[in-house]
């Protein structure tokens, strides 16, 4: 032990004499062995990483026991360099929780730019980024929304529940062709258990990803990262994959499947009615990635309008006025509505902007050393792209934290293009989501339906007291509002009857 630790000992003095001479980026100051790990906070990452680039500036350098960390916390260096320079800036570091852990693979997120990825993006490409496709995927989406207003007229307490499942049916059935698999309740509660592993054993925090020794310790020690909360995630994960590709199968056999992402890969990459090891793993694992991703994110952004609906209802009464005005009340929202409501368009921006589903990003890794504005950036070091510091960035966007859509209506065409949020809430440069345009479509039609015909406000106490709603985020690889009491009821009896018609 005394000698592993002195070999420690000099291995990190090394590194320290190495990074003296070279000029890395700024950041808060280190100490031996551990780097800047006592820094880092358990909860809020975002708020004290945009603290640090206030104090530090646009790239902050952070080291965490042996693992490099690069801050980019300003859109120009954010495009600079995984746009401009994506050829060096697109690959993934080595996510140790997903990928050992929880064996949540070969997932897209997580490959290296090698050729499965790049296969793997072609296949989502295809999928849902061409104009056909997406033309294709309208149908989907609004017989979703019209289930979820039908579960919004119903049980409007549920609202919160209702909203996740909407994204979790919808991003289910693009996947495989399937919503109904989550009215099973257990693969819904497995799924949904799966997804919380995945988004929170994902932080930068997670111990095990920088000592991955730790995941050689044995199981049954008190404290370490195989404890039972590990193992059933394992397992969770591993039914996310495995449960609906099977179901899919077995649909395919017997003629009864719909078409989906899946059930086409399956039949491209199927020979003699056989599928090769590699392509059901991946077709699992992409299959996976889209469900996953696609749930979450949409679910956080729906989930973060109603709040600030509540919390605003001056905006929603702009919108109401809006909607009306344009569609009348004698029908719901279609896509074709779109360009005739800006400032629901910029509701929904605001909204982005305000609270970003994935606030830090995915880690992109850097494959070999680089020089930015004088300073040196090592090969291997993970490069996070600081969403929420750019969504702050009052040099942009004035008075950052209010919730204020007015904010973009004040932009001219030219600068309103460069700093929508759509441009970087879905990532940036090769990695950038794929899913990005169904997610934009799915949301909108949602949140414009819900807009049209509910009233969102405060609920009130047995005493007609109003309820403040409470203001707090669940934030780990995504970010969303902790649940929350408000009421959500039909504008008039008139928006209640184009539901119940809509649902027949």
């Amino acid at each position: 032990m005394v000698l592993i630790l002195s070999l420690l000992s000099c291995f990190f003095c090394i590194r320290w004499s190495q990074r003296k001479q070279k000029q890395y980026p700024p950041g808060p100051t280190p100490i031996p062995f551990i780097g800047n790990f006592h820094q880092m906070p358990i909860e809020n990452q975002p708020e004290t990483f945009t603290k640090w680039a206030h104090t530090y500036g646009e790239i902050v350098y952070v080291h965490l026991f042996n693992k490099t960390f690069v801050f980019l916390n300003s859109l120009r260096a954010t495009q600079d360099l995984m746009v401009k320079k994506g050829t060096i800036y697109s690959d993934r570091p080595t996510f140790v929780m997903w990928d050992d852990v929880y064996n949540l693979k070969p997932v897209t997120t997580s490959l290296k730019m090698n050729g499965d990825w790049r296969e793997h993006r072609r296949w989502m490409q295809s999928a849902l980024e061409t104009d056909k496709a997406l033309l294709g995927l309208h149908p989907l989406i609004r017989s979703s929304v019209d289930k979820l207003l039908v579960k919004l007229l119903n049980s409007p307490d549920a609202f919160f529940t209702h909203v996740r499942r909407y994204s979790s049916d919808l991003t289910l059935d693009i996947a495989y062709g399937m919503d109904n698999l989550t009215n099973d309740d257990h693969f819904n509660s497995t799924a949904q258990k799966a997804a919380d592993a995945i988004v929170h054993g994902a932080t930068v925090a997670a111990l095990v990803e920088f000592l991955p020794i730790l995941t050689y310790i044995p199981a049954w020690m008190p404290g370490t990262i195989y404890n039972q909360d590990v193992v059933k995630g394992r397992h969770n994960v591993r039914q996310l994959l495995d449960v609906p590709f099977s179901l899919l199968v077995k649909k395919i056999i017997s003629g009864t499947y719909r078409p989906s992402f899946a059930s086409a890969l399956i039949e491209a990459k199927s020979e003699n009615g056989q599928l090769s090891s590699w392509a059901e793993s991946h077709i699992k694992g992409a299959s996976a990635t889209l469900y996953a991703a696609g749930s979450e994110t949409s679910a956080a952004v729906l989930l973060t309008l109603i709040l600030t609906m509540v919390l605003h209802p001056d905006v929603l009464e702009k919108v109401h006025n809006e909607i009306t005005s344009v569609i009348g009340s004698d029908r719901l929202p279609e896509f074709g509505d779109r360009k005739l409501l800006p400032y629901v368009e910029h509701v929904l921006m605001e909204v982005l902007r305000w609270n970003p589903p994935v606030p830090l990003g995915v880690p992109h890794c850097l494959a070999q050393d680089d020089i930015y504005n004088g300073y040196f950036l090592p090969k291997g070091a993970s490069v996070i792209s600081n969403i929420w510091a750019i969504s702050r960035d009052p040099s942009i966007y004035p008075d950052p934290d209010a919730f204020r859509p007015e904010r973009f209506e004040e932009m001219d065409a030219e600068t309103l293009e460069m700093y929508d949020p759509r441009k970087y809430v879905f990532g940036f440069g090769r990695r950038i989501c794929t899913g990005r345009y169904v997610a934009d479509l799915s949301i909108w039609l949602a949140a414009v339906n819900i807009l049209a015909t509910m009233d969102i406000k405060k609920a009130r106490d047995t005493f007609g007291a109003e309820i403040e709603p409470e203001f707090s985020f669940v934030t780990a690889l995504t970010r969303y509002p902790r649940e929350f009491i408000c009421s959500i009821r039909p504008q008039a009896p008139a928006a209640a009857e184009l539901i119940i018609a809509k649902s027949h």
